[in-house]
């Protein structure tokens, strides 16, 4: 296989994966909103899709974001790094699958309104936060090394030309 046949199947499998996560998070959101619907139908209370369900334009935002760093790699090492990053973050779409239809232990809190502490949506989002910091700021090193790799090679070849 040739690397840059190489390099755009780490892309792909990497971008195949997040766009599965954005699946199985849609369908999680879902799955916490019916779960919140059926303790809560009796008191009269309806949340809607306000809290749980996604626009797509926030979906297309994030989609942006996450492909960012597998786009602009410039090393192999760091183009396997999103990959596991992307499978990482499948495991824990996977697990927020499982945890999404967990039944609410409460429809209101003190101030009136609804804050969802039963589903592991929150949780989700902060990790899939943390890994995305760790990302950009690997894909900050990987773009430096890169650049002083550069400078270093037309310096070099510079001054071998001017001898």
């Amino acid at each position: 296989m040739t690397p840059a046949l190489s390099r755009l199947s780490y892309r792909a499998g990497g971008a195949f994966a997040y766009a599965v996560t954005a699946a199985l998070v849609r369908l999680a959101e879902s799955w916490a909103l019916v779960a919140y619907n059926q303790v809560c139908t009796g008191d009269n209370r309806f949340v809607g899709d306000k809290y749980f369900v996604s626009p797509p334009s926030i979906l297309i935002g994030s989609a942006l974001i996450i492909a960012l760093p597998s786009v602009l790699a410039r090393s192999n090492l760091f183009l396997k790094a999103t990959v596991g990053a992307s499978v990482l973050t499948l495991l824990l779409a996977v697990w927020l699958v499982f945890s999404a239809g967990t039944l609410p232990y409460e429809c209101v809190t003190m101030g009136g309104d609804y804050e969802d502490h039963a589903s592991g949506l929150g949780e989700f989002m902060l990790c899939f936060l943390l890994i995305l910091i760790v990302l950009y700021g690997c894909l900050l090193i990987d773009l430096c090394h890169w650049g002083i790799r550069k400078i270093v090679s037309i310096t070099e070849h510079q001054s071998t030309s001017s001898i």
